[in-house]
């Protein structure tokens, strides 16, 4: 293994490791967009929170969750990829339990947009608002 793939690897493992336990509201948006950057639908709903879904609705909430993750996956490709993504403002509830994380996405095309999410702790995890 060369030096470059063994850096690589531990940059994978890293990210993975902390950011995918979403300790931070924005760690949680950066690992939706990264995951919807490399296409993996999968990775990405697990950042989304289906709490406000009834059981019934659960199959459509998770049909449509696919949806915008492929439909994110398609605005970063048509947009030559992700070059970064910025955290302009987070502000956490008093209680901690839940905020809010605007962002600004940043194509290799050189252009942006911003978003902003509501973000919920869910099983000490920190999860994206959805439906």
């Amino acid at each position: 293994m060369n030096r470059r793939t063994l850096t690589l690897a531990f940059a994978l493992l890293f990210t993975s490791v902390f950011v995918g336990c979403s300790e931070k509201p924005e760690s949680v948006m950066k690992a939706l967009f990264e995951a919807a950057a490399k296409g993996n639908t999968e990775e990405g709903a697990k950042h989304l929170s289906f709490a406000k879904s009834s059981s019934s609705e659960m199959a459509t909430a998770k049909k449509v969750a696919e949806v915008f993750m492929q439909d994110l996956h398609e605005e970063i490709v048509a947009n030559d990829g992700l070059e970064r993504i910025e955290i302009i403002k987070t502000t956490v509830a008093a209680d901690g339990n839940s905020a809010s994380v605007a962002t600004k996405i940043h194509f290799k095309n050189n252009k942006s947009v911003s978003d902003s999410s509501r973000i919920f702790k869910e099983g000490g995890k920190w999860k994206i608002e959805f439906m």
